[in-house]
């Protein structure tokens, strides 16, 4: 890779060179605003080669990156569908387990839910109750 950058390299600047000196008489630039001196042809057919080429490259890289841009929204978008899928299959499911614990609850005549809360405060209870103590035996 770094000999064919050479090679074209080379290659440029001998066709630069051919340009000059092929192309050797003055000219006259207009720039629309101003006017330019006078300089020889095949330097001023050389400056545009090299600002479209600069100019090209700043256009392509912008490019890239818009599409790039787009790519990843593109992704985004694949990803927030399957988690919407995802979503909908976990609220399905919590439906389900919700009415089989209704089933149960009418079946039995004691509602297993509010055993569960009364053994969850209980705990919650007794864990603020250590971090208690060991708040005040740190201090």
């Amino acid at each position: 890779m770094r000999y064919l950058l050479l090679v074209c390299l080379i290659a440029f600047f001998a066709y630069a060179l051919g340009l000059v000196i092929s192309n050797n008489e003055e000219v006259a630039v207009n720039l629309l605003f101003m006017q330019a001196p006078e300089m020889n042809m095949g330097l001023l057919l050389i400056v545009s080669i090299v600002l479209g080429l600069l100019i090209g490259i700043l256009l392509s890289l912008q490019m890239f990156k818009v599409l790039q841009n787009k790519w990843e929204i593109m992704q985004l978008k694949k990803d927030n569908s399957k988690l919407k899928h995802k979503l909908e299959k976990a609220t399905t499911e919590i439906e389900q387990i919700k009415h089989v614990v209704n089933t149960d609850t009418n079946k039995t005549g004691t509602d297993k839910t509010d055993t569960h809360k009364s053994e969850t405060t209980v705990k919650d209870t007794q864990e603020n109750t250590k971090t208690d103590s060991k708040q005040a035996t740190s201090s």
